[in-house]
């Protein structure tokens, strides 16, 4: 159990959180779609609303009982989202997870998430294995070298071509069977995402 929360609170989480799975699946689905669609043509989301309730919006999250509404944060707005589509500025904008309607600025649900700088993302992703990063790319290389050395094993089996290699006191098979998986090792760490 998590430190601070109470048994109700954390029941309320799990069951917004199986609400937003269900309700982000087909969301984002219907979001793909909606890119065509004309701003005077875009419908504002109601709350009322099946996917807003079941993810917990509310129109202005400045009047929000934070007693009451357990997966509201103070100072989480639509407007500061990542998903929320126009500037800060803006009154309101569409939004990807309620399959591009118009959604409040001042407004607030559970998929909230920091909206960061283009910089910010850069070097997060340079530090977190983002493909950029030197440790991706050198798995990218044992991952091929590990592919290469698992195909050629059939080929050395039959005799097509000799092993790569050999080791003294070891069958030139199993040095093979070795490095491949060594590489395949290898670029399994440096691969993982954490």
């Amino acid at each position: 159990m998590l430190i601070g929360t109470s048994d109700e609170s954390l029941v309320a989480k799990e069951a917004a959180c199986r609400r937003l799975l269900f309700t982000l699946i087909p969301a984002s689905a219907f979001g793909l779609g909606t890119g065509g669609i004309s701003s005077a043509q875009r419908i504002r989301l109601a709350d009322s609303d099946k996917r807003a309730i079941s993810l917990g919006y509310v129109r202005d999250a400045l009047g929000v009982d934070a007693k009451k509404q357990v997966t509201f944060t103070q100072g989480h707005f639509c407007s500061n989202s990542q998903h929320f589509a126009g500037d800060a500025e803006d009154s309101s904008t569409p939004c990807a997870v309620v399959g591009g309607k118009q959604v409040n600025a001042k407004g607030c649900c559970i998929v909230w998430v920091k909206k960061t700088s283009r910089l910010e993302r850069t070097s997060m992703a340079s530090a977190n294995g983002h493909p950029s990063s030197l440790r991706h790319r050198f798995g990218i290389g044992v991952f091929a070298a590990g592919l290469v050395l698992v195909a050629w094993l059939p080929l050395g089996v039959f005799g097509v071509v000799p092993f790569a290699f050999v080791l003294p006191g070891e069958t030139a098979l199993r040095a093979h069977a070795s490095a491949a998986i060594a590489c395949l090792l290898v670029a399994a760490w440096a691969l993982w995402r954490r």
